[in-house]
């Protein structure tokens, strides 16, 4: 049986094109939504912790891409990120990263997300993934499996929230093109303009033209 969630949603400077963070009730994770322009200015604390982080990209071709990554401060890898942006190191550029951090949370443990994160978001392939490396071979215990897939169940519904569908999955598949159903079709229509134009012609002689 689904439950309802609560979420509380904090515009920090009051409006919803800058700092947001979301929380769920009865959860110690935290979502941390910052545009790209802010990053170096924030002197947040939360940010430098450990946790995983998502960097959503538009590309020229119009297309949505995103980067998963993980870190021990996540401020600082942002700020990496910058870094080899202005060196021509990368070459996507993104304008959002949402953050997302919880109470003890370790290098195995974020691991473990950006791997699992990384993989959803490519089954669900709503965003070209950039990320190319994770660490698939990360030891952990049952239960801390266990916590990190709840972790993972709540990213889910507050990056959605967020307006990112990055690990929504299709709903609604959608059809396929049936060929032998359309040629039916164009056969079935070929025929009734065929009957339609020689009842045309045979009217025309009695001097009526309805079809």
């Amino acid at each position: 049986m689904a439950y309802g969630k609560s979420i509380e949603l904090f515009l920090v400077n009051g409006t919803a094109d800058s700092l947001i963070t979301a929380e769920l009730s009865n959860w110690n994770g935290k979502a941390i939504k910052i545009p790209r322009i802010e990053v170096p200015t924030c002197s947040r604390e939360d940010i430098k912790q450990a946790g995983v982080y998502f960097l959503f990209c538009k590309e020229d071709n119009g297309k949505d891409s995103v980067y998963i990554g993980e870190a021990e401060n996540v401020k600082e890898r942002l700020i990496q990120h910058l870094r080899d942006a202005q060196a021509e190191k990368e070459k996507y550029y993104w304008n959002t990263a949402v953050i997302f951090i919880g109470r003890d949370l370790n290098k195995a443990l974020i691991r473990y997300l950006e791997n699992r994160f990384v993989e959803i978001a490519r089954q669900c392939n709503r965003y070209e993934v950039l990320t190319k490396n994770t660490y698939k071979n990360t030891v952990l215990k049952e239960s801390q499996v266990a916590s990190m897939e709840e972790f993972v169940d709540n990213v889910r519904i507050l990056i959605n929230a967020l307006g990112y569908k990055v690990l929504d999955a299709y709903t609604n598949a959608i059809p396929k093109e049936n060929p032998v159903g359309d040629t039916e079709k164009k056969e079935d229509i070929k025929l009734y303009l065929e009957r339609v134009i020689k009842k045309c012609r045979k009217n025309r002689g009695t001097g009526y033209n309805h079809i």
